[in-house]
């Protein structure tokens, strides 16, 4: 199994990937919530970054596990310790690295997610 640190997990969920996210069942609730409830363009964007890579974290982990992707699956595993330490991790390199996460948006990536906050 190949080894991956966690900016580099992050890196990879950049770009198409978490304007998809964005757009999707999952991600929707969460772009309005974050928009109505966050102060600041960079933290609601910062926070986007952050909960999409955890989602994507969680159907990995559920996968690995041979456990079915059911909401209750779901919510165990995100009781769990491990997901705690995991997604702390995934919210400090978000914030470590948000210039650089950045920067790996195209300018028309950017402008489509600044509109989401707008």
């Amino acid at each position: 199994m190949k080894t991956t640190t966690c900016l580099q997990y992050v890196t990879n969920g950049m770009g198409q990937k978490l304007l998809d996210f964005a757009k999707s069942d999952a991600g929707r609730p969460l772009v309005y919530a974050f928009k109505h409830l966050m102060v600041g363009r960079d933290n609601q964007i910062k926070a986007l970054i952050s909960a999409s890579n955890s989602y994507y974290m969680v159907q990995a982990a559920i996968g690995l596990q041979g456990l079915p992707k059911t909401p209750q699956s779901v919510l165990n595993f995100m009781k769990s310790s491990e997901f705690e330490r995991l997604d702390r991790d995934i919210v400090e390199t978000v914030d470590k690295n948000y210039s650089i996460l950045m920067s790996r948006l195209t300018k028309q990536q950017r402008k489509v997610l600044e509109s989401l906050f707008s």
